[in-house]
């Protein structure tokens, strides 16, 4: 898993859920507001597909019990930035809590209880290609070797 010198943080404050890379103030950015709750996790990033970089996830229940979430992660240009904000539309009651999660077969998931004390799961495909060892190549030669041809006599009986 590849992350950062230093983490991202998340908080909010009067309903407004801020985010920042650490300590450095000029990175402070306003992500969404109406947020009760909010969770953050380090997703898998995919090393030969790079568009299938999770990123940095952050999801939050807003006011009206729905959950949404916005990744930081590298982008077609070739840069890292904020996606918009989505709605998990799969989970669609109204929601207390939730939590999110990392599995070692290279998903990422989301638990959520509703306001009936019904649990509900959310998990993404495999983002595997490359991340459980280094990039290696294998190569091979022949090294050593000797024949010899012998001419095949036929006859006829």
């Amino acid at each position: 898993m590849v992350t950062s010198e230093k983490p991202w943080i998340f908080w909010v404050t009067g309903g407004v859920l801020y985010t920042q890379y650490w300590d450095d103030i000029t990175t402070r950015l306003e992500l969404a507001s109406g947020v009760s709750k909010v969770k953050a996790i380090r997703g898998w990033k995919n090393e030969i597909f790079k568009e299938i970089d999770q990123g940095v996830m952050v999801s939050y229940i807003k006011t009206d019990g729905k959950i949404y979430y916005r990744n930081y992660c590298w982008q077609s240009g070739g840069f890292f930035a904020w996606e918009n904000e989505r709605q998990l539309t799969d989970f669609d009651s109204t929601y207390l809590t939730h939590n999110m999660f990392i599995t070692t077969d290279y998903r990422m998931g989301i638990i959520a209880e509703n306001v009936d004390g019904e649990i509900s799961w959310i998990i993404t495909v495999r983002a595997w290609a490359g991340m459980a060892s280094p990039i290696e190549n294998i190569t091979t030669s022949l090294k050593d070797i000797y024949f010899n041809v012998i001419p095949i006599t036929y006859h006829d009986g």
